[in-house]
């Protein structure tokens, strides 16, 4: 950093990855801005500073030591600053000490303190955004903690007994093991020292209703009259119940999964054409329905099941469709990557069930695949990929019937 580069920083004042401190704070006041940092985007402390803005300049003794003793005494785990010292005005030096965002862990003050920064201030984190924090970092997967008020007694057997004897092969009256020592070992439920629950993974696959349990499970569907968000609609669903279908000893479907229903919904609410290819007339869908699938069974698999209040929503205007899911994507992968296979598994159970049921088949390509190569010669338009504030949207374009249609 040059001396114009910091003399403009100081201009532009405090902000969400800037705090000004004088060398005479606290380790442990340090320590907290530091730790909002990191589990933060990161950003930088400018030593030597009033909060005002006025250049003090440092006058600790061995301040650069002193840091990093606090980053190691005070911070969990230790934080590896970047340090730089630079004078602004005759004999008066600022220290810039650099906070990068921590990407594999969660950090917390010696004193048990949780922090984040907002703004530009540092504040303790409430326990969703703790949560998201922790899974984002991929410390824990949040599909497989308890839910509170479940037991054996909330599974629906039928898709327990499925599950294992149809798709796993398993028959459950001849293994040796308890069946709720089977679940726990597979994930369905897990021991606390409370007790047995049921995980998210288990309650969205083998509860009957999971919303009961799960407020931000399903998924809210409309379809506007027009292109944009408005209060006309002509058609709206909340779709719920299991995220799988629920069959018979003979494989008919007994109850259809709110993967299955949003699928219903779109063709309900889309519409086909038809045009001549010689003699042959051909009906075209307005979107794939591979494409409309692999967007539903991403969202239901990837969304961050920590946001309490936000249900996946599938918006259908006349000029495109929507999925968004809540949640950001994981801080390893980016829309770019996203688009040439790369994969991260948010709720590794979750997929690992739908991977079972069949609606999940090969890891990193549903999306450069089945949605946006698929839907670009479907209608000869890019599928867009965006994020918009905690929502990750994938936004599919239909065909038109004026526009040459690759035969599927």
């Amino acid at each position: 950093m040059t001396k114009l580069e910091l003399l403009e920083i100081i201009r532009n004042g405090e902000n969400s990855y800037i705090e000004f401190k004088l060398d005479t704070i606290s380790p442990n006041e340090l320590a907290e801005v530091f730790i909002g940092f990191a589990n933060s985007d990161g950003g930088k402390v400018l030593l030597g500073i009033s909060d005002s803005g006025e250049i003090i300049g440092i006058t600790r003794e061995k301040l650069e030591e002193w840091i990093i003793n606090v980053c190691r005494n005070n911070c969990d785990p230790w934080i590896i600053p970047f340090i730089e010292t630079l004078e602004v005005e005759p004999s008066k030096k600022v220290m810039v000490v650099t906070i990068p965002k921590g990407l594999s862990s969660v950090y917390k003050t010696n004193r048990g303190r949780w922090l984040i920064r907002v703004g530009s201030t540092t504040r303790d984190a409430s326990s969703e955004e703790l949560s998201r924090l922790f899974q984002q970092r991929g410390v824990v997967h949040f599909d497989i903690a308890p839910v509170p008020n479940t037991g054996f007694d909330q599974l629906d057997i039928r898709r327990v007994k499925y599950y294992w004897e149809v798709i796993r092969k398993i028959r459950i009256d001849e293994i040796e093991m308890k069946l709720t020592d089977l679940l726990v070992n597979s994930q369905i439920m897990t021991q606390t020292d409370e007790g047995r629950f049921i995980t998210i993974a288990g309650t969205l696959i083998f509860v009957r209703n999971p919303e009961r349990f799960l407020p931000q499970a399903g998924i809210t569907a409309v379809r506007f009259k027009g292109n944009e968000m408005t209060y006309e609609t002509s058609d709206r669903e909340d779709i719920e119940g299991s995220l799988v279908n629920l069959y018979d000893d003979y494989g008919n479907i007994i109850e259809y999964g709110v993967i299955e229903k949003a699928i219903g919904f779109v063709e309900r609410n889309t519409s086909t054409f038809s045009y001549m290819n010689g003699i042959i007339r051909k009906d075209v869908s307005q979107y794939r329905k591979e494409s409309i699938r692999e967007a539903i069974v991403n969202a239901v698999s990837h969304r961050h099941y920590s946001i309490i209040g936000s249900k996946i929503r599938l918006f259908i205007f006349n000029d495109r469709l929507e999925v968004r899911s809540p949640g950001r994507i994981p801080n390893t992968v980016t829309i770019e990557k996203m688009k040439t296979s790369c994969h991260y598994a948010r709720n590794p159970v979750i997929v690992k069930f739908l991977q079972h049921f069949g609606y999940v088949e090969d890891i990193g390509l549903g999306i450069p695949d089945k949605i946006i190569k698929l839907m670009r010669e479907h209608s000869g338009k890019e599928p867009e990929l965006r994020e918009s504030g905690e929502e990750f949207i994938i936004t599919l374009f239909p065909a038109e019937p004026s526009k040459n249609i690759k035969e599927e």
